[in-house]
């Protein structure tokens, strides 16, 4: 894709964050200048392509450009970043951070992990806690790099780069995706207990659950969703049972719950609970195993998999970039005769998305200075916000206080419309004639419903960037 076209970028890597944020810049058409100490029969495959493999990376980029890198922290490289940063900017990705005591100090994932809260709350009750597998703090390091790599796309008119340091700590950006825990503490004084195969003491229905040939992903969050679980196994009685009243009580129960549940479960193959679970609006996922992810038909029909080979001669199947363009029209900027209820001289973003996934993507604009206004109904908000089942009290709706909704719309403006009535569409689409980014993660088919699909949206608004997630 050429979306970063025209943008130049130098990366030193010595791990795989500043490899992952170069590969990531590339493939999405910046010209990226790549020298890496990966190993190119290894990973360095991947996420070194089109790289200058070497032990020692040089460390060099043109006046006015921009640096990635992973290099050690000591006291030569202090000195070499300052130099480099007064006439370019640098974007260093260390272990603990250059303003920690513990900024020369070594570190591995596990230790990042552990230092970061990923530990914390993983694993069986009782036992040792459990690390997520691989080098995904160095991802979640490389994503956070690469957006304050973009930064420039936030504000209007910002030169391309400017002169400076920015310094991304590892151990920061796995605090960074921890949100929810800490702002639980804060909110509430609750430390999230290890419940083994559950995602939390209070979501006995968001579980990994065995079946017949290995496990399925439930993620039965909602109350609507609980009663048909409940049908669909069979047993619709259970929404009245006093042991399974709300969230709290089904985890104080999840033993006899699981009675109910594990059956139901152990007579179907992963694929068919799954596609049945699916058909009841109930979201769930297949567990696959590696080969089965390889041969997945719907990564096939995406073109997932990019094929590349070593020096040696070896092939791989690896991953191509993670977003793809739909469609494109013009690059025509908005009339300044469209103004619109924003603010001056910031990025325009209409976020109508909800829970979690999508209004991180906001959330980070937002963090750079842009204008985000969210969109909600009045009678299907985030659900994040907090519902509460047919007949509770009212007064138990937490709304705005929910700690996991306030945590990702932080920053964010906000506006309710119903987008089903004529009325409301068409003043969804008044504001968004006048933005520069709408992001949206409904279910497929819903924008289209609504009449705010691209096609419409884009001949209103010919420069506009559209999300979807």
């Amino acid at each position: 894709m050429d979306l970063l076209t025209g943008h130049r970028y130098s990366v030193a890597s010595y791990g795989i964050a500043a490899a992952y944020v170069g590969w990531l810049l590339r493939q999405y058409g910046a010209e990226v200048a790549h020298e890496t100490a990966l190993d190119p029969e290894d990973i360095g495959a991947f996420l070194g392509q089109d790289a200058t493999f070497g032990a020692r990376p040089h460390i060099v980029v043109a006046p006015g450009g921009t640096l990635i890198t992973d290099v050690s922290v000591t006291p030569e490289t202090r000195e070499q970043m300052a130099r480099i940063a007064e006439k370019a900017r640098v974007i260093w990705i260390t272990p603990w951070g250059l303003e920690s005591s513990w900024a020369e100090r070594p570190a591995t994932d596990l230790l990042l992990q552990a230092a970061g809260g990923w530990m914390s709350a993983v694993g069986e009750p009782g036992r040792e806690p459990v690390g997520p597998p691989g080098a995904q703090v160095q991802f979640v390091g490389g994503l956070f790099a690469a957006i304050a790599a973009l930064r420039e796309f936030v504000s209007h008119g910002e030169p391309a780069a400017r002169a400076g340091l920015i310094d991304v700590p590892l151990v920061e950006t796995v605090a960074g995706t921890t949100i929810y825990d800490a702002i639980a503490f804060q909110y509430l004084g609750n430390v999230r207990e290890r419940v083994g195969n559950r995602f939390a003491a209070t979501q006995a229905t968001l579980a990994t659950l065995a079946c017949k040939d290995g496990h399925v992903g439930l993620h039965a969050a909602l109350y609507r969703q609980w009663v048909q679980l409940c049908k669909l196994v069979g047993h619709p009685e259970l929404p009245s049972d006093a042991r399974f009243a709300n969230g709290v009580d089904r985890g104080a129960n999840v033993a006899a719950l699981d009675e109910y549940l594990l059956p139901w479960f152990a007579k179907r193959t992963r694929w068919e609970a799954y596609h049945e679970l699916q058909r009841h609006r109930i979201p769930a996922s297949g567990h696959p195993t590696m080969p089965e992810v390889l041969d997945s038909p719907q990564l096939a029909a995406r073109d997932s998999w990019k094929t590349v080979t070593t020096p040696a001669g070896r092939t791989y199947r690896v991953p191509g970039p993670p977003a793809r363009a739909q469609a494109s029209t013009s690059r025509a900027t908005r009339s300044p005769a469209e103004t619109g209820p924003w603010l001056d001289g910031c990025l325009r973003v209409v976020d109508l998305s909800m829970g979690w996934a999508g209004p991180m993507v906001p959330l980070n604009l937002a963090a750079f200075g842009a204008d985000v206004i969210k969109v909600e109904s009045h009678t299907h908000f985030d659900w994040w916000r907090g519902s509460r089942p047919p007949g509770d009290d009212p007064a138990l709706a937490i709304h705005e206080h929910s700690h996991v909704f306030n945590a990702v719309n932080r920053g964010k403006r906000g506006i309710t419309i119903n987008l089903r009535a004529p009325e409301g569409a068409a003043l969804a689409k008044r504001l968004i004639a006048t933005a520069d980014v709408v992001v949206e993660n409904y279910a497929g088919g819903i924008m289209e419903k609504l009449g705010l699909d691209y096609e419409t949206l884009s001949a209103a608004n010919p420069g506009l960037i559209m999300l979807r997630l």
